[in-house]
């Protein structure tokens, strides 16, 4: 088997078709099926099978999976260190990244480093925190930003943020200094997912309350967007808002909540160089 045929078949099952693979690999469709053919015939098993939405996992597939994640990680780690010792710093390092990770924090740090290190590529996926957990566990990421602590990986604290309560600008209680979760419960809530959810709903707890939650949104600024309308309030991230945010009251909550971002890996003792290089620049380019 070849490292190309792995990698396809990598692909293959992160995106679901063949098709999706061979565009992302800027490779033909037969490319790709050739490919599957070979290790499969090399291996003597079916690793996929084909269904009406494409393509899945046989059961020795799954087995064979975190094998083949982990040897196509030690393979690029090996090139990474190679490329590193040439002076070339090439590579490839994917990072994962949480929908509601504040919105400076990300494209600050992977702005510095691909202005610095243009010869390695970024790989960014978005998922919610326990899947960036997961891909960090299977191996599908390098790093990745997560909320802490967290005592299963190495980690890298970078920022602390806080939470605010957002209102329509004609709400009752958009001209509050601060709100308590006890208020916050009579009003109907649009809560974050991603991760947040958990904090926010701690809070209510610590309250004795409980969110009246009506919708359950991903993207922030869906959500921002659902406020402004009079559709709910919602609970994010001070550092997660846009910019020149209009038509909305923002709100410190009592008791303050806050939450500790920061980079993760499996183990410091065994990230490749590329990952060391990213988790430098981001210390030197963090929020203070």
């Amino acid at each position: 088997m070849t490292y190309i045929q792995l990698e396809i078949f990598l692909k293959v099952v992160e995106l679901g078709t063949f098709t999706k693979a061979a565009k992302a690999l800027h490779l033909t469709q037969s490319n790709i099926s050739h490919s599957i053919a070979g290790l499969e015939e090399e291996l003597g098993f079916t690793l996929l099978t084909r269904g009406r939405n494409g393509v899945y996992l046989t059961d020795i597939g799954k087995r064979l999976l975190p094998h083949i994640q982990e040897s196509l990680h030690h393979l690029e780690c090996v090139k990474q260190e190679v490329a590193d010792i040439r002076g070339l710093k090439i590579g490839t390092l994917k990072v994962g990244c949480f929908p509601s990770c504040p919105t400076n924090l990300p494209p600050k740090i992977i702005g510095a480093f691909h202005s610095l290190y243009p010869g390695i590529e970024l790989d960014i996926q978005q998922g919610s925190c326990e899947e960036i957990k997961h891909w960090l566990v299977s191996g599908t990421i390098d790093t990745g930003f997560i909320t802490l602590p967290n005592h299963n990986f190495d980690t890298v604290p970078l920022i602390t943020d806080y939470f605010s309560a957002l209102f329509p600008i004609k709400h009752p209680l958009s001209s509050e200094t601060t709100v308590c979760a006890e208020k916050l419960s009579l009003e109907p809530i649009i809560m974050p997912r991603g991760g947040c959810e958990i904090y926010i709903k701690d809070f209510f707890k610590s309250s004795g309350s409980v969110p009246n939650t009506k919708f359950e949104i991903w993207d922030i600024n869906t959500i921002i967007s659902m406020v402004q309308e009079g559709m709910g309030i919602t609970i994010l991230p001070e550092m997660a808002l846009p910019k020149n945010l209009t038509g909305i009251h923002v709100i410190p909550l009592s008791p303050q909540m806050q939450l500790q971002i920061g980079l993760a890996v499996r183990s410091f003792k065994h990230m490749s160089p590329a990952v060391k290089i990213f988790i430098e620049e981001a210390n030197k380019a963090k929020v203070k």
